[in-house]
Formats: structure tokens, sequence, C-alpha cells
């Protein structure tokens, strides 16, 4: 039967990781190592690895040689920049006003800022249990941290990377329907890394597609995976 462990992994800098590893019952046929995103935790993912489990791949949280990449509702940039007319990225934090707003709300009420969080990253109301438990998962993180994580996150400039892209086949996901970023902004990180990216756009999907939208989403990654492997 398929098995489920945690294990714990250093990185070079002395942080240690959580580390959720699930396996099929039977050979697996890869990898696919899921990472969140900010304020989330391996939770968001549960109603993506049964899938991968069930189509033989093991799904690993943790550090693991890339064969392929997915970037789900992901900007190369989400600050606007003037210096080059880039105003096609986050939303609703894009600036120093704009992200000194959320810092601080994080701190005054953490448990209202995750649930704002929540309200961003769908497109529908979830269940009052799921929305619970998202907002559970938040809050264990500390408020001034996160914001420090974001005003760092949100200033990084991938593009220069991207455009010089030599990291393999890239499955990029577009929200169609995000409340997060321009979708503009998302299909640009197909366009800057070119022929080595696939671009699909889930009519209506969120910035937590993934979630919201699983079986469609799963559906997608599972044929980049399996095109690729037979290529």
């Amino acid at each position: 039967m398929a098995s489920h462990k945690k294990e714990t992994v250093q990185t070079s800098d002395g942080l240690d990781l959580i580390v959720e590893v699930d396996v099929p019952a039977f050979p697996p046929r890869g990898v696919v190592i899921l990472l969140h995103g900010w304020s989330g935790s391996p939770r968001h993912f549960d109603r993506n690895i049964s899938a991968l489990i069930t189509s033989g791949y093991i799904a690993l949280f943790g550090p693991e040689r890339l064969a392929t990449h997915t970037f789900v509702d992901q900007v190369p940039l989400q600050n606007r920049d003037p210096a080059t007319g880039w105003t096609l990225g986050s939303r609703g934090i894009f600036d120093g006003p704009s992200l000194a707003a959320v810092r601080a709300a994080l701190v005054a009420d953490a448990a209202a800022a995750a649930a704002d969080t929540v309200d961003v990253c769908l497109t529908r109301r979830p269940p009052a249990a799921d929305a619970a438990a998202f907002v559970a998962e938040a809050t264990r993180a500390d408020g001034a941290w996160l914001g420090r994580l974001m005003a760092d996150h949100t200033a990084l400039d991938w593009r220069p990377l991207l455009r010089a892209w030599r990291g393999g086949p890239v499955l990029v996901v577009v929200g169609g329907a995000t409340k997060c970023h321009d979708p503009a902004g998302v299909r640009a990180v197909g366009e800057l890394i070119g022929s080595d990216a696939t671009t699909v756009e889930m009519e209506g999907g969120s910035h937590w597609c993934y979630w919201e939208d699983a079986p469609a989403f799963n559906k997608v990654l599972l044929a980049f995976l399996e095109g690729k492997a037979s290529e």
C-alpha cells in the first residue's frame, strides 16, 4: 500500500526543513516536488497528492534534482518597475505603500489577514471548514516574519534569470480569473523562457487553482509530466 512519512533535512545555511514523502505501492514512475507558497503548508496539496500517487509518482515536499518545473500563477516580478515600464505583477502588493499595509495587517490581526489571503487566492468561497483550516495553517507562522518574507519576495526580479533559462522544460499554469496577479504577467513567464515553456491557462482558475480546481489541474500536470517522460 502507499506510504507516507515525514523527514527533516538541513539546508546549506543551517535551516531545518520538514519533508513529507508519499510513495505509491508499486515502483514509481518519477518524483514530483510540491513547494507551497507564502503562508502555506503541505496541506495545500492534499487534493493533488492522491492523483499523483495513483498515477505512479512519488509526491515529495523537499529537495531533489529537477528534470522539469511547474510555475502556478506566478509573475516574474510582483512590484511595478517604472524603469522598465513593468506593470503586470501583483494586483495587491506592488510597491512600498501596499507592502507596508499588508505587513501592518499581519501584525495587527493575523487571522483576519489570513482570511483575506484565502479570499484573494480563490475565486469561490470555500466551505467553512476548509477556510478555517487555511487560516489555522497560516497563523502558525509569525505575522511579522511573514511580512519580512513578503518584503523580500515582492521585490525579486526573475526576468533576467527567465530570459537565460537553462533549467529544462517548464509548465506555466495561468489562473484565468486570478485575483492575485495580472494574467498577462503570468503568461510573461512562459514568454521570457521561450521554447522550453508550455503555457496552459485554466479558464476561471484562481491563484490556488491546484486546490480549487484540483481535478482539472491534476489533469494538466499529469499530461505535462507524462508527455515529457516519453520524450
